[in-house]
């Protein structure tokens, strides 16, 4: 927004929102946060590629992961195995 120039004020018009709700998320009040829906109407009218917001990014993951049962296996290996390490490393010294 700054470097765009833009007011919180003008961004929430932009985007069809309610002022005081964006101001709300932008601040993480009381735990609000963004729909992907607002992420994706934010992305556009600041012209930002929609992978810049992380939460998008992990909205991402998760579908694929929800519909990919081959990825979800290959990444709970990997993590199991990345947390198996981290138990045969306890106690040791290096």
């Amino acid at each position: 927004m700054v470097e765009r120039g833009l007011s919180q004020r003008k961004l929430a018009q932009m985007v069809d929102l309610n002022p005081s709700h964006l101001s709300r998320v932008l601040r993480g009040a009381d735990g609000t946060r963004p729909s992907t829906d607002l992420i994706h109407r934010v992305a556009e009218a600041l012209d930002l590629p929609v992978g810049y917001f992380p939460e998008l990014r992990e909205a991402d993951v998760i579908g694929r992961l929800k519909t990919d049962p081959e990825l979800r296996d290959e990444l709970y290996d990997r993590i199991s195995s990345e947390r198996l390490g981290q138990k045969r490393g306890r106690g040791t010294t290096h």
